[in-house]
């Protein structure tokens, strides 16, 4: 019943395998589901602690900007607004009174804003996508955020901040 002439031999037959084992494809899938949790945890806590980061700037704002009132006649020696804008790590600070936005104290700066920021009404997708702007965007970038640091409420507070290395 052998089919095979004597002076041949028989091959063993070799088996292709195009599609990956069981253990690859275990092993891929798991490196799927992992990145893509890293991604699900990652991102909201970057926007989280960059809210949070903007919203510590804006406190740190508020309490210059009392300090700023407090002064006598309501202007501050140059050397002290110096040192107040750059301890709260801002460029300046205005305050809305009614239906006018005071400036508080400023530096001198010519320079554009370039992004604007709300945070009073800011939604989730507008934060992780603000957050993510940051690893793109050049460093020596211009911006204004509007917030309500927890002191007093009934106060916004704008900020204009400018990244330092």
């Amino acid at each position: 019943m052998n089919h095979q002439t004597p002076g041949e031999e028989r091959e063993p037959r070799r088996i292709s395998r195009t599609v990956a084992g069981l253990s690859t494809k275990v092993l891929l899938l798991t490196i799927v589901f992992v990145m893509v949790a890293e991604v699900l945890v990652f991102v909201p806590s970057v926007s989280n602690f960059r809210r949070q980061w903007l919203m510590e700037r804006l406190q740190a704002a508020q309490i210059a900007s009392l300090a700023a009132e407090a002064a006598p006649g309501g202007r501050l020696p140059a050397k002290l607004r110096d040192e107040l804008l750059d301890s709260a790590k801002v460029k300046a600070i205005s305050v809305k009174r009614q239906d006018a936005r005071v400036l508080i104290i400023e530096m001198d700066m010519p320079e554009d804003v370039d992004g604007s920021y709300d945070l009073r009404d800011a939604s989730w997708m507008t934060l992780i996508a603000d957050a993510l702007m940051v690893y793109v965007a050049p460093d020596d970038r211009i911006i204004r955020v509007v917030g309500e640091p927890g002191f007093t409420p009934a106060r916004p507070l704008t900020w204009s901040w400018k990244r330092v290395r």
